[in-house]
């Protein structure tokens, strides 16, 4: 690689350590024959996994029946919720088909802390008819009835609604709201939502798959009702007045 003069230059590289290793070193190196007097920066040189999350899932295997084990080694759980053919895997996403309304499906992983920072692609199969079809990111999700959400509707109009919210004993309360500006939602098209948590402090973000993230939260509220670690996985529910067929499906 030829790095430009007086231009900082990103490098990055993929490597496979070998099975005997134990530790490892980092050097950067200079090829070449560069005279004495020439200077060469280096800058946060450093050495991470490929995913660095505890949690990641690309969701490219298959399944009928439920989710099973992530890229990363967690194994996802049905929290309830319709029949277990309702949580596929279709090679490219995961999905949750909801064959009935009022009933919502949900999955969910225990987290190892009740600090939070989530991103989660999401789309709907079909475009809403008669009600809008709910998706949501979940934490500190207890069960049906205990969790924060950050919860994306997509109406009727094909607007995209980002909504904070919690539910304390099945009664739930929306903490922010947050449309999304000049976008009009299709069916398959994804958006991707970033949902964190620290302590009371709860933020949310949104937008397209294709654009840059924003350097903005467009929800920042605090509430205390929830404060252990529990669950953080998915939720999808459609309501009555929802005319879609029981084959739709909110993907992730």
């Amino acid at each position: 690689f030829t790095a430009e003069s007086s231009v900082w230059t990103w490098m990055e590289q993929d490597l496979v350590a070998p099975s005997t290793a134990s530790r490892y070193v980092l050097r950067a190196r200079h090829d070449g024959t560069p005279a004495a007097s020439d200077i060469w920066y280096v800058w946060a040189l450093r050495l991470t996994r490929v995913k660095a999350s505890w949690l990641y899932d690309t969701f490219t295997r298959t399944s009928a029946s439920g989710w099973g084990t992530a890229d990363s080694g967690n194994v996802w759980s049905s929290v309830g919720g319709g029949s277990a053919t309702d949580y596929t895997l279709s090679g490219t996403y995961a999905a949750q088909i909801l064959a009935t309304v009022d009933v919502s499906r949900r999955t969910g992983i225990t987290a190892p802390s009740a600090d939070f920072d989530i991103y989660c692609d999401l789309t709907t199969s079909a475009l809403a008819t008669g009600d809008s079809l709910y998706g949501a990111v979940t934490a500190r999700m207890l069960d049906a009835n205990n969790m924060y959400m950050a919860r994306v509707e997509f109406t009727t109009a094909n607007a995209i609604v980002l909504v904070v919210r919690k539910v304390i004993a099945g009664v739930g309360t929306d903490l922010g709201t947050y449309t999304l500006p000049n976008v009009t939602h299709v069916a398959g098209t994804f958006v991707r939502v970033r949902f964190q948590g620290s302590g009371t402090a709860l933020k949310a973000k949104i937008w397209r798959l294709t654009d840059w993230e924003p350097d903005v939260w467009r929800i920042d509220t605090t509430d205390s009702a929830i404060t252990a670690a529990n669950l953080i996985g998915t939720r999808s529910i459609r309501v009555t007045g929802n005319t879609n067929a029981a084959t739709v499906e909110i993907r992730y």
